[in-house]
């Protein structure tokens, strides 16, 4: 971020590079929908460049960029620029969540399988009040602490932790039926 500040718009690039994915995964899975998603990680990012003179170092970058995103999030939905289906989504080939589904093999029997689980997983995720929803995706994509999601989501670590706990167990029980209510 130092030589962001610098105006070294190669550190720029490698820092597009490392968080485009889990950035555009956390909007496509809150919005359900590719092209605001897209819109949304580019606006993201223009407010990154934005901004950037603003990161004091006195928490993680990764925090300070996670909380732009949320916040540009938010904006978008208060302004009612996007009329969106806030519980649909269409994709989440890059989640962590999704990798502890994914079987080890590879027959066409197994991609079936890992194809009806992220199905599963997908509608069980969509159940989720939005907090939990968002603790979960915040924890998944951009694999913050405690500490840092409850930063961003205005509450304490506690919070975050209970707020965890039950989705993971809403999680599990939706699992268990299916992926149905």
């Amino acid at each position: 971020m130092e030589r962001l500040q610098a105006d070294d718009l190669t550190a720029f690039e490698t820092l597009y590079m490392k968080y485009r994915t889990p950035l555009y995964s956390y909007f496509l899975n809150h919005c359900g929908n590719t092209t605001v998603a897209e819109d949304w990680l580019q606006d993201c990012f223009a407010k990154l460049l934005e901004k950037r003179m603003s990161f004091r170092f006195e928490s993680k970058f990764s925090t300070w960029l996670w909380m732009l995103a949320r916040n540009q999030m938010i904006d978008h939905w208060r302004s009612g620029g996007h009329q969106l289906d806030q519980g649909k989504m269409t994709s989440l080939e890059t989640d962590d969540v999704m990798e502890s589904l994914e079987s080890p093999l590879s027959g066409p029997e197994e991609h079936a399988l890992a194809a009806s689980d992220e199905r599963a997983l997908q509608a069980c995720l969509e159940e989720l009040p939005l907090p939990q929803k968002d603790a979960v995706l915040l924890r998944s994509h951009a694999e913050l602490a405690y500490e840092d999601i409850a930063q961003q989501l205005s509450t304490t670590v506690s919070a975050v932790k209970s707020l965890l706990v039950r989705a993971k167990e809403k999680l599990l029980d939706c699992l268990k039926r299916g992926g149905h209510a």
